[in-house]
């Protein structure tokens, strides 16, 4: 006969009720929550059990840039979200004029086979004009002044500065040879940037340089306590007319040019050669050939 035990075993506590809202929560995150003490179950990565996946179903209508409208279906219950706007332009952007505007990336079309447009040049007539007027206005002041001007024997230009060509003064024949090189440097400067170049400027210009050499030697002549005769004067009537010459010739030569470019240049094309034949007179009478002049 089994005697019961004096102290009876005391009952499990019932389990309390879990409210709706822990289920809930159950579902979506994997944890439990119990009121009183703070309890929280592992999450459900921890666990063994892995939750269920919630069924999702997403379906989009209409153009994908701008998710057209949206249906979601959770758990059977289809939700249908409004058409999204997008910001951005599914086109091009509307002109004011109502045409598509530019966007940006536009290739400017040109024709391949399109001449271009050269301007027309001097006419011959235009041409044998802007030689003949220079020459005739040149030879007809170099006649003038032969016929007014000449003197029978020419003019030595040995006469203007004579103390400078004797080795007498030294300050005349050092002046004369630095003037000499300046203006050789001048004119020679001239023919080179000249348009077309000038050949009859750069030969004036190797004149000059030679006439200022010559110059040099009898300033240095002019120094000696017994001076010796100043040979190097002996050049001067010979190569002055030259770089003379050369330089009248050259400013005649431009006339031609400054005519073809038109407008006003066609007055400064006449006085060049206006000032091209006094300098070719001038020449004349420093050299020889003066005294073979009527």
């Amino acid at each position: 006969m089994k005697v019961p035990s004096a102290r009876p075993k005391a009952a499990a506590p019932a389990a309390p009720a879990t409210p709706a809202s822990s289920s809930a929560l159950d579902d979506d995150f994997g944890m439990e929550i119990e009121r009183g003490p703070a309890v929280s179950a592992p999450p459900a990565a921890m666990t063994s059990r892995a939750p269920a996946a919630p069924n999702v179903a997403i379906d989009f209508k209409g153009d994908a840039d701008d998710f057209g409208d949206m249906e979601i279906e959770r758990g059977g219950a289809m939700i249908s979200l409004p058409p999204a706007t997008s910001g951005r332009p599914s086109g091009r952007p509307a002109s004011p004029s109502g045409r598509p505007g530019s966007s940006g990336l536009d290739v400017t079309y040109r024709r391949l086979d399109a001449r271009p447009v050269t301007p027309a040049g001097p006419t011959p007539a235009a041409k044998v004009l802007a030689w003949a007027l220079p020459v005739v206005l040149a030879s007809a002041t170099l006649a003038g002044l032969v016929k007014v001007a000449h003197r029978a024997g020419g003019w030595s230009p040995m006469a203007l500065m004579p103390h400078a060509f004797d080795a007498t003064s030294t300050v005349q024949s050092g002046a004369f040879a630095g003037v000499a090189l300046v203006l050789a440097i001048a004119v020679g400067f001239i023919g080179v940037k000249a348009t077309p170049r000038s050949y009859a400027m750069l030969g004036s210009a190797v004149g000059l340089v030679l006439a200022s050499l010559a110059m040099v030697t009898v300033t240095l002549v002019s120094t000696e306590e017994h001076p010796s005769p100043p040979d190097g004067a002996l050049l001067i009537p010979y190569v002055l007319p030259f770089a003379v010459l050369g330089l009248g010739l050259g400013v005649a030569g431009r006339g031609p040019s400054l005519f073809l470019r038109g407008g006003a240049r066609r007055v400064a094309s006449a006085l060049a050669a206006i000032a091209g034949g006094a300098l070719v007179f001038a020449a004349i009478e420093m050299s020889s050939l003066a005294a073979r002049l009527p």
